[in-house]
């Protein structure tokens, strides 16, 4: 069984201090993780990790130079059919 997912979402900076990375890449099973946001509080936001089987992790979020880690997708699924 293959079932392709799909694309993640865009990722943009609105102001100098704020910034949204964009949500993960749905699967046939489920949506992918909900995007990381930074505010005026915070410089850095990780990705979420990827919830549904074959969810894509969303993409993190900055508002400085540095670098925010992505989060990682989750497990796929096998399903085996055995036949006599």
């Amino acid at each position: 069984m293959t079932a392709g997912g799909g694309a993640g979402g865009w990722g943009m900076r609105a102001a100098a201090s704020v910034a949204s990375g964009g949500a993960g890449g749905a699967s046939a099973f489920a949506g992918g993780a909900l995007a990381g946001q930074v505010g005026i509080s915070s410089q850095n936001s990780p990705g979420a990790a990827g919830q549904a089987y074959g969810g894509g992790g969303s993409a993190g979020a900055t508002s400085n130079a540095s670098s925010a880690a992505g989060g990682v997708g989750a497990a796929g699924v096998v399903r085996i059919t055995e036949f006599k």
